[in-house]
């Protein structure tokens, strides 16, 4: 399956982020407006960690096999792109331990004290290496056992971090966040099931109310914005099961989605400043939207010739080793 109101679904969570950092841009461009109450529009985030969850129990449950490859093709999604990333907004980073565990995607806090790598938007890949270090050592049992290890492995960290003392490791096991990937994995559980739209109905209503009334903020994010993204998730399924498919530029934007993300920070830095002087002419919203349609353009542009190209020949790499040094892939295992 191509799942193709997924991918769209991923178009809608990268603008959304965009969106959230679109935000305050009139700030530091004088050109452009401030466009106040966008800060939900992080819920984009969550969508991106329950489509985690759902992708990787549907992959993990066709091909099941070597934990280590597993986890090598998804660090070549995550990491090569991301480092470049971090090579053009600040050049060579500084050789020290703040700089280390950002490249790594390690849990760090920066000089504020905040939980953010060198790239800010990297904090949450820090959460999808983690969920994908637990689905890789879950492989050391029999498939069957998957999703309860996976469960295990990240309720255990959580309740961890109540003992832990301050610092990084504490508050990345401390949030709630990353039982968003569960939901996902949920979903996945129940997209197997003859979905009713009644029941789709039911639980848009419940959704609807916790994105609404439920503070956002931890503990209670997973709950608030966690469980709505789980239930658009599977609306999109459902409708997709009845027929119903986005646009084709829509899941183009889906497969651009991660370069997107990563360079938008990039874009709003150094050269939305460039975009607000030469619209000067313009009235300060179409600025504003403006500069969201070239952060949109920057993304695209990179997947499709630096992100795609690169994706596609690093994993027929990696496939490659991992033939050549066990005899078979994860995939021939399953098989």
């Amino acid at each position: 399956m191509t799942f193709t109101n997924i991918q769209s679904l991923r178009a809608i969570a990268a603008i959304l982020v965009l969106c959230a950092h679109l935000g305050g841009i009139g700030r530091f461009v004088p050109e452009a407006t401030v466009v106040e109450g966008l800060s939900w529009a992080v819920f984009g985030v969550d969508i991106f960690f329950v489509i985690s969850g759902f992708i990787i129990a549907h992959v993990t449950s066709k091909q099941w096999g070597n934990g280590l490859e597993f986890l090598a093709l998804r660090a070549i999604r995550i990491y090569p792109l991301y480092w470049l990333a971090i090579l053009v907004y600040i050049g060579v980073p500084r050789a020290n331990s703040y700089s280390i565990q950002s490249l790594l995607l390690l849990p760090v806090l920066n000089a504020d004290g905040s939980f953010y790598p060198i790239l800010d938007v990297g904090w949450t890949l820090i959460f999808e290496m983690f969920f994908y270090a637990c689905v890789a050592a879950s492989m050391a049992l029999p498939k069957r056992f998957m999703v309860a290890t996976v469960i295990g492995l990240l309720a255990t960290s959580h309740i961890a971090s109540y003992m832990m003392p301050d610092g990084a490791w504490k508050v990345f096991f401390g949030h709630t966040i990353q039982f968003e990937f569960c939901i996902g994995i949920g979903v996945w559980k129940l997209s197997k099931m003859a979905m009713d739209g009644r029941l789709i109905s039911v639980l848009a209503v419940a959704a609807i109310c916790c994105f609404l009334f439920v503070p956002s903020g931890e503990p209670t994010r997973v709950i608030a914005y966690g469980f709505p993204a789980g239930v658009v998730l599977l609306t999109a399924l459902w409708l997709e099961e009845k027929g119903l498919t986005s646009p084709r530029f829509l899941t183009y934007l889906g497969d651009a989605s991660f370069a997107i993300y990563l360079t938008h920070p990039i874009t709003l830095m150094k050269i939305a400043p460039s975009v607000g002087r030469s619209l000067s002419f313009l009235d300060p919203i179409s600025v504003w939207f403006a500069i969201g349609a070239v952060s949109v353009a920057v993304g695209v542009a990179t997947y499709a010739l630096i992100d795609g190209p690169g994706h596609r020949l690093l994993k027929r790499l990696c496939i490659w080793f991992f033939n050549l040094r066990l005899g078979k892939s994860a995939r021939q295992a399953a098989e």
